[in-house]
């Protein structure tokens, strides 16, 4: 039985335990972030992290909006203005009703916190955000792969060794202290990329291929 909602906040920064269930608004609102040209690379990358977990539906149940009945919820609770950050408290609410159980509501932003005490079934928790990485996300993944797993990448291409995510670009590092640069482009399957297109990686040098 899912006993946590998390508003978009939470997915983003907070740290996942157990089942959790979200509104569509914040899947939305994830899809929003992650090609909004204002949004720090770091934050985008949060994003789309974010997305896959949720569409791997291991940890995150999307539960669909009652509109109706948060329209109502609104005006019982004077909320001032119909922004997706007061619906997904409401969606949060009438799932607790519906589930007949008080939900824990989980979100690392005040306000939201603040507005989530006023509802009956909802045990408000506002928890700290994930502290930033010593090292600031720049837009690459890091590997460093064993002996065999370097031998694989360069023998065979159609295997993802690296388990990269599609389009991700990786620094190979082995132990040279020089990086090969590798951009990943998954298939149908997520073990394979597309072919390098006749086109080789050399041990110890620096090599930028879009596949």
């Amino acid at each position: 039985m899912i006993k946590h909602f998390a508003d978009t906040s939470y997915i983003l920064h907070g740290v996942a335990e157990g089942r959790i269930a979200i509104s569509p608004l914040t899947l939305c609102e994830l899809e929003h972030i992650k090609g909004n040209e204002h949004e720090s690379p770091e934050i985008k990358f949060l994003a789309r992290e974010a997305i896959r977990k949720i569409m791997e539906g291991s940890k995150y149940e999307v539960v669909l909006d009652n509109n109706k009945k948060i329209d109502k919820l609104l005006k019982k609770y004077n909320f001032l203005s119909n922004i997706n950050d007061h619906r997904i408290i409401l969606a949060a609410e009438i799932f607790a009703q519906e589930e007949k159980i008080d939900i824990i509501f989980l979100t690392c932003d005040a306000a939201q916190y603040q507005f989530a005490l006023q509802m009956p079934h909802l045990i408000a928790t506002y928890a700290p955000a994930r502290k930033a990485p010593t090292e600031e996300w720049c837009g690459w993944a890091k590997y460093y792969p064993n002996e065999q797993e370097m031998s694989m990448l360069y023998t065979d291409s159609k295997m993802n060794i690296l388990k990269a995510k599609t389009n991700e670009f990786c620094k190979i590092y082995e132990g040279t202290g020089t990086p090969n640069i590798r951009r990943i482009k998954k298939c149908q399957s997520r073990s394979e990329n597309k072919k390098s297109e006749g086109r080789t990686f050399k041990p110890g040098g620096t090599n930028k291929i879009k596949l």
